[in-house]
C-alpha cells in the first residue's frame, strides 16, 4: 500500500498500451514493408525512416507485436481491470484505433 492511500483503496494509473497490426495481404502482395518494429520485452515501438535509416523510438507500459492474440490483450490487459470493477472499483478501458485494426 502507498503511503497517501488509505486502507482499502487502490493506487493506479492510466496505462498506455499499443498493439501493432500485421501487414495486410493488399500490403504484402504490393511489395510493402514494414517500417515499425515492436519489442514486448523493452516496450518499445521503434519506427525506422526507409529513406534516411534514422530510427525513432517510443516507450509504452506495454506493447503487442503482431503475433499477439487477443486473448494475450485481454489476460494481460482487460482481466485486472475487471476483476477490480468486480471488486467495486472503478475502471475504465479506452480503445483507440481505425476500425478493423483488431481493437
Amino acid at each position: 500500500m502507498a503511503e497517501n492511500e488509505a486502507p482499502g483503496e487502490r493506487n493506479e494509473n492510466i496505462r498506455v498500451v499499443v498493439r501493432g497490426r500485421p501487414l495486410s495481404t493488399g500490403e504484402l502482395e504490393a511489395g510493402y514493408e514494414s517500417i515499425v518494429h515492436f519489442d514486448s520485452v523493452q516496450q518499445t515501438v521503434a519506427l525506422k525512416d526507409p529513406h534516411s535509416g534514422a530510427v525513432k523510438s517510443f516507450t509504452f507500459d506495454h506493447v503487442f507485436g503482431p503475433d499477439s492474440t487477443q486473448p494475450d490483450i485481454f489476460n494481460e490487459v482487460a482481466r485486472p481491470i475487471i476483476d477490480n470493477v468486480l471488486e467495486g472499483y472503478n475502471g475504465t478501458i479506452f480503445a483507440y484505433g481505425q476500425t478493423g485494426s483488431g481493437k
